[in-house]
């Protein structure tokens, strides 16, 4: 069945624990879908392909600490995407592929614990290649632990100084 004149569709605060295959079927001329603030874990594979009018997915305060590198595929048009107050360790940059370039302030990751690792470069390379993308670059921040402490580190003005020259804060 589809559903022409739906534009916004807000499913917040649902306790949402995963996307159904099909869940948004008929909804293709969908513009803004809010999940925020529900328990999803996980972004599997072509989630939104059926979405190919979504211009703003808020996926914030979620418990997503996994998105599948294909979750975005078909989404030409969007605009925002908020991944902010998430479970997110690492990401994978090839998930923002499929992404419209050229888009300001498209992409939001802060609040996030992600771990300073070899595969956070990744993503760290790739916000230096497009970081007009990214909002508030400046204040995503990685965490070394080392046994019962926590080594945060913290960016200075991009998110691709993030892995040199850090402030190091350290908490218990």
């Amino acid at each position: 069945m589809d559903t022409p004149g739906v534009n916004f569709l807000n499913m917040s605060h649902n306790a949402l624990e995963l996307l159904e295959p099909g869940i948004f079927d008929g909804l293709g001329s969908l513009q803004i879908l809010d999940l925020a603030s529900n328990s999803l874990k996980t972004i599997k594979p072509n989630s939104f392909s059926q979405l190919h009018s979504l211009k703003s997915l808020d996926l914030r305060n979620n418990r997503i600490a996994h998105i599948d590198s294909s979750a975005f595929d078909g989404l030409k048009k969007l605009e925002l995407v908020d991944l902010r107050g998430n479970w997110l360790s690492q990401i994978d940059p090839k998930v923002f592929l499929p992404l419209p370039i050229g888009v300001k302030n498209q992409i939001r990751l802060e609040e996030n614990p992600f771990e300073c690792s070899c595969e956070l470069r990744h993503i760290v390379s790739y916000a230096t290649r497009y970081p007009l993308r990214f909002t508030n670059a400046h204040k995503l921040s990685c965490t070394i632990s080392k046994g019962k402490f926590f080594f945060q580190r913290k960016t200075s003005k991009n998110f691709g100084r993030l892995l040199k020259k850090p402030k190091i804060k350290f908490s218990k």
